[in-house]
């Protein structure tokens, strides 16, 4: 588990693994997506930080990573090539989606989230549930999408997974103005 800003994990990261921010989220994202009793490697920048996970896992109920390491990317990856997964705005995606073979528009929102507008066609698995539905999630190309880090813990979690990934890291406001094909889900 990569505890960097997930920017600089998509820039560079090794392969097959994932990032979770180190943050006031950081257990809740956990708690979501690591299966009971698996083993957890911390991989952060500082001792302070991975000592600060640490203290996070233990609320939900990891006691002990099985491995720790500081410093960066090209540190723990030794002589492995470092990984990366693009990441691009909503005119990006509404220009993938012109395009003759359009990505999977997975949406990562909560259902909460998503009330409103949603982008038509998308695909909604949120994300607590992106690991047990990973089989329902089409194997071509993903553009992900939700809010603020979700979309980097999404795309992270799909990449370690061999997924083909791009973050869409805008803000959502900026859906309509890319001209994308916009649905209303009004709670009813």
């Amino acid at each position: 588990m990569d505890l960097r800003e997930h920017r600089a994990f998509a820039a560079g990261h090794v392969a097959g693994s994932a990032n979770v921010e180190l943050n006031e989220r950081l257990a809740t994202y956990l708690g979501w997506l690591v299966p009971w009793n698996a083993s957890v490697t911390l991989l952060g920048v500082t001792e302070g930080e991975v000592d600060q996970a640490q203290r996070e896992l233990v609320r939900i109920g990891i006691e002990r990573p099985v491995a720790v390491a500081t410093g960066g990317p090209h540190d723990w990856a030794g002589l492995e090539p470092l990984v990366r997964y693009p990441r691009a705005t909503f005119h990006d995606l509404a220009d993938a989606l012109a395009g003759p073979d359009p990505p999977t528009v997975l949406d990562v929102r909560l259902p909460s989230e998503r009330i409103g507008w949603h982008i038509r066609g998308s695909l909604r698995v949120p994300i607590p549930e992106v690991l047990g539905r990973i089989d329902q999630i089409p194997e071509r190309p993903l553009w992900i999408l939700g809010r603020g880090r979700q979309v980097g813990v999404a795309a992270a979690l799909l990449h370690a997974h061999g997924r083909d990934v791009t973050a869409v890291d805008d803000d959502f406001a900026n859906a309509a103005d890319a001209g994308l094909p916009l649905t209303n889900s009004a709670r009813r």
